[in-house]
C-alpha cells in the first residue's frame, strides 16, 4: 500500500478493523466503488497511508474518497489539515456526507467519475507525512507540512 513505510501498526490494525466493521454509507458506497469502478480504475478501502487511514483510494487516478460520518462535524479543521497533507503529496481528496450517499449514491459515483486525479510530486521530491500526535487537539504535523502551509515562527504575526 502506499506510503505504508511511516505508519505504526497499531494504525495498520485499525485499518483492518474499519474494514472488518465499515458503516452503512460505507459499505453502500465500497459495493459500488468496488463493482462500477468509477473513473474506470480500482479501488481500496481503508487504506494506511502518509500518517492516516483513507476510507477509499485509487492509486491509479491518486484520488482519495472520504465518507464522513457525524463525527467529522467536530474535526472540520483536523479533515482541512489531513487534506492538505494529501494534496502536497499530490493526491487529490473528495469528501462526501454519509446522508448525502446513502441518499443520491448515483450522483456521488458520478462526481468521483468526473472528479480531477491527483498530479504526483516531481520525481524525488520529499514526502510529507502527518506526524506522531503531538499533544494538539488534532494530532499536529511535520514541522515541513507546517512551513508549506504559512506556519512558524518566522509567519508568526505580533
Amino acid at each position: 500500500m502506499p506510503y505504508r513505510d511511516h505508519m505504526p501498526a497499531q494504525k495498520i490494525e485499525l485499518a483492518r478493523q474499519m474494514r472488518a466493521e465499515p458503516t452503512a454509507a460505507e459499505a453502500r458506497l465500497w459495493e459500488a466503488l468496488r463493482t462500477r469502478r468509477p473513473g474506470g480504475a480500482p479501488w481500496a478501502r481503508q487504506v494506511p497511508m502518509l500518517g492516516y487511514i483513507a476510507d477509499f483510494y485509487c492509486a491509479q487516478r491518486r484520488l482519495v474518497v472520504e465518507a464522513d460520518g457525524s463525527s467529522h462535524r467536530d474535526r472540520a479543521a483536523a479533515d482541512r489539515l489531513r487534506d492538505q497533507v494529501m494534496f502536497v503529496n499530490g493526491i487529490s481528496v473528495l469528501r462526501f456526507r454519509n446522508e448525502e450517499i446513502i441518499a443520491n449514491l448515483p450522483g456521488v459515483l458520478r462526481t468521483i467519475a468526473a472528479a480531477p486525479a491527483g498530479v504526483a510530486p516531481p520525481k524525488g521530491a520529499r514526502r510529507y507525512v502527518a506526524a506522531p500526535p503531538s499533544g494538539l487537539p488534532w494530532g499536529g504535523l511535520s514541522r515541513a507540512i507546517g512551513r508549506l502551509l504559512g506556519w512558524g515562527p518566522k509567519n508568526r504575526q505580533g
